[in-house]
C-alpha cells in the first residue's frame, strides 16, 4: 500500500531528530559510545522465507486433549534477541498470557499449551533459555489469565476462552555481544547448553525502569531490533494419534533490517495515562481498550477526540502490532504501523480444499485468524451490553476502514465480520449455486465470528471438528459442499465509493483420515491460497 510507504517515510524522517524517545519506545541515532542503532525500515511486508521481526501463530489449541507445542527461533547468530510473546484468546483477542524471552544468538526456544487440571489453559517449557518472568522459578509452567475476559462469564466459560487462540511474537530488542554486557552473558548459553539467567540482571534491564533514552538502553545491554524470528508450530493430540504443523506467519521490516527500540518492561505496577505526555496510551497503539476508541464509524479519521476512554493499560501490553517501529512515539505513528502490518497481511480472497469421505472417515476444518483486528475494534466488556470500540486504521487513505460498523456486528459476545460471498466445488468440476449458509446463523453471508475462526464442513457445530474448535466455530452445512472439492472465500471488503482493502487473514486448512483397515488416523495441514490487494 503506497499510503503506508510514505506515512512511514515521513515517520521515520521525524524520528532522526537526536534524543526522540517517549517510554519503552526509544529511536536509535547510533552507532557511537551510549547510542543505539538508527533504525532504516520504511515499512512491512509478509516474509515469503518465513523469517522476519514479528510472527504470528494463527492458532493454538488445547481442546479435547489437544496440545500445541511452539519452536522460536533466533537465525541472528551474532545477537542475542529480546522477544516478547502474547497469547491472545480466540473470542475477542483478549490477553490471556504474556512474557518475554531473552533469546541467545542461534537459540532456539520450545514450549507447549495444554490444559491444566482446572480446565484452563497453561504453558510449560523446560528450556534452558531465559525468560521474563522465569518459567524455573514458577515450575517450567503457568496458567493462562483470565483477568481481561468478559467477567460476565462463568468460571468455565472464561477456562474455555484460554483453550483456544493466536500467538504474538515481537522482537522488541537486539541484546549485542560487546564487552561488559551482563544482559548478553547471563542469557548466552554455555558450550554445554547452559544459561545463568541471573534474574537481578534481567529484572535490573527489563522490569524495574520504562527506559527512555539511548543511553539507558545501551547500559541496560540492549540495542536497537533487527529481526531474524522463525517460528514453527504443531498441534498433537496423542490419544487421537493425530498431528498438524505448520510454520508461524513471518512480518518482515523493508528498505532495511532495523526498527526502535521497543522493550516495555514485564511490570503490571507501571502505569500508562493519558494526562501524562510520555505515557500517553495514544503514543503507543491503536488498541482502543487501550488508547480510547469510538462507538461508530463517525469520526474515525480524528486521532485523539475519542468518544470512549481507555478502559485499561500497563507497561506489560506494550509492545503490540501497532506499537511505532518506525519513527517517534505517537499517534500518527502507532496508526500507521497498525495500518502497514494490517496491509501486510490483507487478502481478497481466499481458497482451499476439503474433504469429507465417508469411507475413510474425513474431516476438514479450515483455520481463519486476523492478528491486526484487534487494533482496529476491541469488544469493551465496561458496557452493558458489551460493545464494539473501534479506532482509525485506513487501508487506502481514502476512509476505507479496515472493520466499521459497516463490516463488524456483535453476536454472542463475540466480534464477527462479514465477507463476500463464498462458492465450493466438487472434484470434477460442480459447483453449488447462491451463497453457501455458514450456521448458526441467521444470515446468509458468510461470516467470521472471533477473531480467531474455525469452519468446519458438514459437520453440524454440535458435533466435533477436526481441532476440537468451540470458541468460535461455524459449519458450512452439509448442503452447500460435496463430498470433496474445493471453495473459495471472497473478503475484497471495498467500502460504498471507496478501495477493495481486502482483509488481514492468515491460516490453513487442516484435514483428518482414517485408515479403516489397520484403524490409523493421519492429518494433513495445507496453507490457504491468497489473492492479495
Amino acid at each position: 500500500m503506497k499510503r503506508n510507504v510514505l506515512a512511514l517515510s515521513i515517520a521515520a524522517m521525524i524520528g532522526g531528530v537526536s534524543g526522540l524517545a517517549s517510554a519503552g519506545v526509544v529511536v536509535g541515532t547510533g552507532p557511537g559510545a551510549n547510542k543505539i542503532a538508527t533504525p532504516d525500515i520504511a515499512n512491512f511486508a509478509l516474509a515469503e522465507g518465513g523469517v522476519g521481526h514479528a510472527l504470528v501463530v494463527p492458532y493454538y489449541t488445547a481442546q479435547n486433549g489437544n496440545i500445541t507445542v511452539l519452536h522460536l527461533v533466533n537465525t541472528d547468530t551474532d545477537n542475542g534477541k529480546v522477544v516478547k510473546v502474547r497469547f491472545r484468546g480466540a473470542s475477542n483477542s483478549d490477553d490471556v498470557l504474556d512474557f518475554q524471552v531473552l533469546m541467545s544468538p542461534g537459540d532456539v526456544w520450545t514450549g507447549y499449551v495444554s490444559t491444566d487440571a482446572d480446565g484452563v489453559a497453561k504453558f510449560s517449557t523446560d528450556d534452558n533459555t531465559c525468560t521474563l518472568p522465569s518459567f524455573k522459578d514458577a515450575g517450567g509452567s503457568t496458567s493462562f489469565k483470565t483477568l481481561r475476559l468478559n467477567p460476565a462469564l462463568s468460571a468455565d466459560q472464561q477456562a474455555n476462552q484460554t483453550r483456544e487462540g493466536y500467538i504474538e511474537i515481537f522482537n522488541s530488542a537486539n541484546i549485542p555481544n560487546v564487552p561488559g554486557n551482563a544482559l548478553y552473558t547471563t542469557t548466552k548459553h554455555s558450550a554445554a547448553g547452559a544459561v545463568a539467567c541471573a534474574s537481578a540482571t534481567i529484572e535490573a534491564a527489563l522490569y524495574t525502569t520504562d527506559w527512555t533514552t539511548e543511553a539507558q538502553v545501551a547500559a541496560a545491554g540492549m540495542d536497537s531490533p533487527t529481526g531474524g524470528l522463525m517460528g514453527d508450530w504443531y498441534i498433537l493430540n496423542a490419544g487421537d494419534t493425530t498431528a498438524f504443523s505448520g510454520a508461524a506467519t513471518a512480518l518482515v521490516g523493508v528498505g532495511g533490517t532495523i526498527g526502535n527500540y521497543i522493550a516495555f518492561p514485564q511490570n503490571a505496577g507501571i502505569a500508562f495515562d493519558a494526562s501524562v505526555a510520555t505515557l500517553d496510551p495514544t503514543n503507543f497503539t491503536t488498541d482502543p481498550l487501550l488508547a480510547g476508541g469510538f462507538d461508530s464509524k463517525t469520526g474515525l479519521g480524528v486521532l485523539g477526540a475519542a468518544v470512549a476512554a481507555p478502559v485499561l493499560a500497563n507497561a506489560q501490553d506494550f509492545p503490540d502490532f501497532s506499537t511505532p517501529y518506525i519513527g517517534p512515539a505517537s499517534p500518527a505513528n502507532a496508526q500507521a504501523t497498525a495500518e502497514a502490518l494490517t496491509a501486510a497481511l490483507a487478502v481478497t480472497s481466499i481458497t482451499n480444499q476439503y474433504a469429507k469421505d465417508a469411507s475413510i472417515n474425513a474431516k476438514t476444518d479450515w483455520v481463519f485468524s486476523m492478528p491486526t483486528r484487534r487494533y482496529s475494534v476491541a469488544m469493551n466488556y465496561a458496557t452493558s451490553p458489551v460493545s464494539r470500540m473501534f479506532n482509525a486504521v485506513d487501508g487506502a487513505g481514502d476512509g476505507s476502514q479496515y472493520f466499521s460498523t459497516d463490516n463488524t456486528s456483535v453476536a454472542d459476545g463475540k466480534i464477527c465480520v462479514t465477507t463476500q460471498a463464498a462458492v465450493f466445488r466438487g472434484r470434477e468440476e460442480e459447483s453449488k449455486s447462491g451463497v453457501p449458509t455458514f450456521s448458526p446463523s441467521a444470515s446468509s453471508t458468510p461470516r467470521m465470528c472471533g477473531e480467531t475462526s474455525v469452519l468446519s464442513f458438514g459437520e453440524g457445530v454440535s458435533a466435533p471438528s477436526v481441532l476440537g474448535a468451540s470458541v468460535a466455530r461455524e459449519d458450512v452445512g452439509a448442503a452447500s459442499i460435496f463430498t470433496h472439492g474445493w471453495g473459495r472465500l471472497t473478503t475484497t471488503n471495498q467500502p460504498a465509493a471507496g478501495t477493495a482493502i481486502g482483509l488481514p487473514i492468515a491460516g490453513y486448512s487442516v484435514q483428518k483420515l482414517t485408515n479403516t483397515g489397520p484403524g490409523v488416523n493421519y492429518g494433513v495441514t495445507w496453507p490457504h491460497r491468497f489473492t492479495r490487494p
